[in-house]
């Protein structure tokens, strides 16, 4: 018997197997299904969650946190009171009440545990979870992205799914937004595609929608208390009142058409809104899910009439609205899986969990045969799964590694070969793809090497001999170039040394300077922190320095809402560049970058690509940066 955890940015839940039937843990206090992710530091020094912290955050505001899943992987701790804590550890005391809870329903130990996480969570926030959930008493611990588990649960409780059936799970929950292709593969689900989602967007931010309206309209006093500059006590203990009630009047408009309270401080004031103007507010929310949706179908080759249906899934698909837009976007079935804000814990309780070395090997088999058809992409997810449950499984890096290879990600396919050597030193295919990787950024006396330690191994590589030969002509040609042409590609060395101009950065990027991209010195400060803080220890990694050291002379914002924590900065002498599904920042001095591509939306630095989503002239803001970065770094 196991566990199923759903661990969700406002409420988190828990589920058993029990004689065959679900068996939801019920919260202590008000004995619910739902545990409110929260904590609260006692006078005491002790950490209490969930309901706990609910009934005494009013009476020591500064001792309590919420919502703490949004941060998971921060390096800067919450102070509560005078105690400094980071994400997981709120989220471990969390964990270990659920387990105790579960416990003693159960009367038995609970050493296994299925946690759920969102489809987009990459390998460094997986990792801290089960960091988690270790610490928390549990010894053996698989993760399972929620839109899996909805639809385990969904087949075990509502049925009418037949073999080859995809459905677009749709889940908009308090925090998070994740979508995910699955298609029923005899027992289980497969995953059609990298899952999308956005980890702002979802419930609380609706909720916020109502605060600022509310916040426009009420007494001067009201408002007083209300800034977010106003961090006295009395302030802080009406922002928290204020935004709970902002929730529960959420919940009132998704039953009548028209509602009006009176606010929860005070007494004296109301506040109303119609259904209609709430749809307003959140119009753009709910269309950055509709394009992300889009955005799913179109990655996997799918239209949508070849989706069975849309599963919604989460508490906030319980407004109305939601599925009314998703029926007039796609026009296909669309279908609310019952128990909304279970159903994940239901179906982590539900999964049946196969050997670890099946599944391993069942993800690097299914990889390979998506890769002969030259469907790289979904290839290399099923690696990533693979290596999600071994790390060390370098069967799986190797094939990445020629995935990525095939798709021109040289820097990355480098990296994984290097990887699979230092994990199998006698494995020659590996040298000799690492020597190919090597040839194609034009590394010839490495690319030399490499295909010898290969040929040492295994002499009967002919396509390493062949290559080799490749390499040698290379070489031989570059020693008889004249001096004329020996002068020209020093300079092209030297400058690819040079930091990046201001001046010059100014005079192409000057028609760029709107809302998405700012030049040094007119960068919002709370922007470049937020930047700077996503980039640290790259920076550290480059500088050997802390962040009054650096020169930013360009930040170009991708977030939806303005935080700046994806998109690119412009150093003096580096590039950085995040993206919003999680992948791990990135830095590069000048002289590391070896090529620099560009498509309508995208860039490509060294393979890796940096989105420009959010920019309105795309292709132009590409091809301009792209051309600053030819120019700086020489490529």
């Amino acid at each position: 018997m196991h566990l199923g955890i759903d661990f969700g940015t406002c409420y988190s839940s828990a589920a058993l197997m029990l004689d065959g039937t679900f068996q939801a843990v019920k919260e202590p206090l008000k004995h619910g299904y739902s545990f409110p992710s929260s904590a609260f530091l006692t006078k005491q020094g002790n950490i209490v969650v969930g309901q706990a912290a609910e009934n005494q955050y009013r009476l020591a505001p500064g001792r309590y946190r919420r919502e703490f899943k949004r941060d998971l992987g921060r390096t800067v701790p919450y102070v509560l009171g005078e105690q400094d804590f980071l994400p997981e550890q709120l989220i471990l005391e969390l964990v270990r009440t659920i387990k105790t809870e579960a416990e003693q329903m159960a009367s038995d130990s609970l050493t296994t545990a299925i946690i759920t996480i969102p489809a987009t969570y990459q390998t460094y926030k997986r990792q801290l979870m089960e960091q988690v959930a270790a610490q928390a008493g549990f010894e053996t611990v698989t993760l399972l992205e929620e839109p899996v588990a909805a639809a385990t649960y969904y087949a075990n409780k509502q049925g009418g799914l037949t073999e080859g059936d995809i459905l677009l799970v749709y889940d908009l929950g308090g925090g998070t937004f994740d979508a995910a292709l699955i298609q029923k593969q005899g027992n289980s689900f497969q995953v059609l595609a990298q899952p999308v989602g956005d980890e702002q967007c979802g419930g609380i931010d609706f909720d916020r929608q109502i605060y600022a309206d509310l916040n426009s309209r009420c007494s001067d006093t009201l408002q007083d208390l209300l800034k977010p500059t106003n961090q006295d006590v009395a302030a802080v203990r009406t922002k928290l009142i204020v935004g709970d009630w902002c929730q529960g009047f959420k919940h009132q408009l998704s039953a009548v058409p028209e509602y009006e309270d009176l606010l929860p401080v005070g007494m004296s004031e109301t506040y109303a809104l119609t259904r209609q103007q709430f749809e307003s507010m959140i119009e753009p929310f709910v269309t950055r899910t509709l394009d992300l949706c889009t955005q799913l179908v179109q990655s996997a080759n799918l239209s949508w009439e070849e989706i069975s249906r849309v599963l919604m899934v989460g508490g906030s698909c319980r407004i109305p609205y939601v599925k009314e837009s998703i029926e007039k976007a796609f026009g296909c079935a669309v279908e609310r899986v019952t128990d909304p804000e279970l159903a994940v814990s239901y179906g982590a309780a539900a999964y049946h969990d196969t050997s670890q070395e099946d599944v391993v090997t069942g993800y690097l088999n299914e990889g390979i045969e998506e890769a002969k058809a030259n469907h790289y992409s979904p290839a290399i997810l099923k690696f990533n799964h693979a290596l999600e449950l071994n790390p060390d499984y370098y069967p799986a890096k190797y094939n990445r590694g020629l995935a990525l290879l095939k798709m021109g990600k040289l820097d990355q396919a480098l990296d994984d070969f290097n990887q699979v050597i230092n994990l199998s030193p006698s494995y020659a295919e590996a040298y000799a793809n690492r020597g190919n990787v090597l040839f194609k950024l034009a590394m010839l006396e490495e690319a030399l090497e490499s295909y010898n330690q290969a040929l040492e191994i295994n002499s009967k590589l002919s396509y390493v001999l062949k290559n080799k030969r490749k390499v040698q002509d290379r070489l031989k040609e570059k020693q008889n170039k004249t001096k004329a042409q020996y002068y020209a590609v020093s300079s092209a060395e030297e400058s690819s040394e040079k930091k990046l101009n201001r001046q010059n950065l100014k005079r192409l990027m000057w028609q760029f300077e709107n809302e998405r991209v700012y030049l040094s010195p007119d960068i919002p400060e709370e922007k470049l922190d937020n930047a700077i803080n996503i980039y640290k220890s790259e920076l550290k990694r480059i500088y050997k320095i802390g962040k009054t050291s650096v020169k930013v002379l360009l930040l170009y914002d991708d977030t939806f809402w303005g935080g700046a924590r994806e998109g690119l900065l412009l150093l003096e002498d580096c590039a950085c560049f995040s993206n919003y599904n999680d992948d791990p920042p990135i830095c590069l001095r000048y002289s590391e970058i070896h090529r620099v591509e560009c498509s309508d939306e995208k860039i490509f630095i060294n393979g890796a690509r940096v989105d420009l989503t959010m920019a309105d002239d795309k292709k132009l803001l590409a091809q301009m940066i792209a051309k600053v970065l030819r120019n700086t770094a020489c490529c």
